[in-house]
């Protein structure tokens, strides 16, 4: 309520003494953000975007290829979905996978010059 009520241009919050490691294993920095706005405004603050999943949309290619693409992602135990366009192109949008397999296939994809977007 005081904080919320007064008329002041500026305040001063001291969020905390740490002077230890187990007082700083208890820092949380976006739930101190959290209760200063939600003090000050009565709303809850914003959250942490989500991190990104790891998943792989590539740009179009000949069908001819396909089965390189293919072997490529088989090679690191990855999974995607085909998109066959209209114009014949295809495309691939791969399950979430992990840092590795991303690096190795986004390796890939570079070693061809071909555009792709990371999500």
């Amino acid at each position: 309520y005081v904080l919320a009520n007064t008329k002041a241009p500026a305040i001063l919050i001291e969020l905390g003494f740490i002077d230890n490691e187990a007082d700083m294993s208890k820092w949380n920095p976006d739930k101190i953000a959290n209760s200063i706005v939600y003090a000050l405004t009565g709303q809850s603050g914003g959250t942490t975007p989500p991190s990104k999943k790891n998943i792989i949309q590539s740009g179009a290619f000949s069908s001819y290829e396909t089965p390189d693409v293919m072997g490529a992602l088989t090679s690191l135990k990855m999974t995607a979905n085909f998109i066959l366009q209209s114009d014949g192109l295809t495309y691939f949008i791969s399950e979430p996978t992990s840092d590795a397999q991303l690096k190795g296939m986004t390796d890939y994809l570079d070693r061809k010059g071909w555009w792709y977007e990371v999500k």
